[in-house]
């Protein structure tokens, strides 16, 4: 989801990860768990570990150091300046409703990198992508032992690594090694290259089915349900829908493709505001239709994704201008 400066970017994980941070948005607007929620929520956080792994095999020849600082100032700033904006806004709602205020318990999330709302993400990934990176330089000869061990891990200790904040972080990095592993692999042995429409379509099926099966799933709170349901159906998913976006690299004046490709080079910035746009228009929502959108169910969810991906634009486009800074871009 970082943003890097590629002399050749790879279309289709720039497809992939526009579709998924769109995913992304569009569970945050659905109010109710059902099968559309359960699918999307068992991959669409996994897949961009998957293809941050992906990328790590392309450019595994960059320099360390460089790849480092670039990874804590691009996801540090945004991670603090969005934090602290959604502290104040979710303080003056607080206060605006008669709630007890919660703000010195998000401001200690916070500063303790366990993020508020979706800022989970950019600690966990930052820490995973150097960890590996770093494993990926030094041990890469111990790479298949670490991945098996990372696995075991996740499998056998899910339930007693999610009692504290501190476990929960560790619990989170130790989930994301596995999929940047996996995603390193899938480069490696060029699985996306292979696969033929019949194999791309029984994936999907494969992982929805077991989506359903493992039940709500959620990445950002170390909840996962049944481990190897979880892994195998985050994977299978991941590479059904890089393998079909794939297909389509070639096709790239489509205007969706083009739609994926400018949301998946920011998806940092829908990332970051998403939370905030929620928020504020369910406000409004509230405020002068009381509460139509959640209301509508479904339909609401789908209205609300639509007006929130059309605000998101000029939003992209001043997070590559004026406001470049606040966002972490580098040029």
């Amino acid at each position: 989801m970082i943003e890097e400066s590629m002399k050749m970017r790879v279309k289709y994980i720039d497809y992939t990860k526009g579709l998924a941070i769109l995913l992304m948005l569009f569970g945050h607007t659905i109010t109710q768990v059902n099968k559309i929620h359960k699918w999307i929520y068992s991959f669409h956080m996994p897949i961009f570990f998957i293809i941050c792994g992906s990328l790590m095999y392309i450019k595994r020849n960059s320099d360390m150091k460089n790849k480092i600082w670039r990874r804590i100032y691009t996801a540090g700033i945004p991670y603090y300046v969005f934090g602290i904006t959604l502290i104040f806004l979710y303080t003056t709602l607080d206060i605006m409703s008669g709630r007890q205020g919660m703000f010195w318990n998000r401001l200690f999330k916070l500063v303790t990198l366990q993020g508020v709302d979706s800022l989970w993400f950019l600690p966990i990934y930052v820490s995973s992508d150097i960890i590996f990176y770093i494993l990926m330089n030094k041990k890469m000869k111990y790479i298949k032992i670490i991945t098996g061990i990372n696995f075991l891990l996740a499998i056998f200790l899910e339930k007693y690594m999610i009692t504290m904040w501190y476990f929960q972080i560790l619990y989170k990095i130790l989930l994301a090694l596995c999929f940047i592993t996996i995603g390193f692999f899938i480069s490696k042995y060029e699985i996306i290259k292979r696969l033929n429409i019949f194999s791309i379509v029984i994936l999907l099926i494969i992982g929805w089915v077991l989506a359903q099966i493992n039940g709500s799933v959620e990445m950002a709170i170390g909840h996962i349900g049944n481990p190897i349901i979880y892994f195998f159906t985050a994977i299978v998913t991941s590479i059904s829908i890089m393998g079909i976006l794939k297909k389509m690299e070639s096709k790239e004046n489509i205007l969706i493709l083009k739609v994926l490709e400018l949301y998946g080079k920011n998806s940092i910035v829908i990332l970051c505001t998403n939370n905030l746009l929620i928020e504020i228009i369910r406000l409004l929502d509230f405020k002068i239709m009381g509460n139509a959108l959640i209301s509508m169910g479904m339909s609401g969810s789908i209205l609300l994704f639509i007006v929130l991906m059309l605000i998101e634009y000029p939003i992209i486009q001043l997070a590559n201008g004026i406001l470049a800074p606040i966002f972490g871009n580098i040029k």
